[in-house]
């Protein structure tokens, strides 16, 4: 099984791009905090096709928090001097914005609340 779950930040803008097929593809990177060493971050290459590119480009940006599951996947090409490079990234299959993290509409500076947090009113909670 290739499982792959990741929490951490956006370390540069989403990049959409239209492949010759016409299949969109975004490619990003997130930073994901060492769970015994704060201070330190492993940094991952993503890359997102079709819906899962366009959610991510709409709401997501530098700095912001991400969930990604996925899976790896290791490329390899030749540069133009002949030389092997082998890269490995995270194909995303799903993206969702962090507990309490809200998302910005061109519209709105608050944007749709998407998960209910510990500050939100329970009053009408029946339990």
């Amino acid at each position: 099984m290739n499982k792959v779950f990741l929490m951490g930040r956006l370390t540069n803008e989403p990049e959409v791009r239209i492949t010759d097929s016409g299949a969109r593809v975004c490619r990003y990177r997130i930073a994901v905090p060492r769970e015994f060493r704060p201070k330190e971050a492993d940094f991952f290459s993503c890359v997102a096709f079709n819906q899962a590119a366009d959610f991510v480009a709409e709401y997501f940006s530098k700095g912001k928090g991400i969930i990604v599951l996925g899976r790896l996947t290791n490329n390899n090409y030749e540069t133009k001097s002949g030389e092997k490079r082998y890269t490995t990234e995270i194909t995303v299959e799903r993206q969702y914005f962090p507990l309490g993290e809200r998302a910005k509409t061109a519209d709105s500076s608050e944007g749709p609340e998407l998960f209910v947090t510990a500050d939100d009113d329970d009053d009408d909670m029946p339990f």
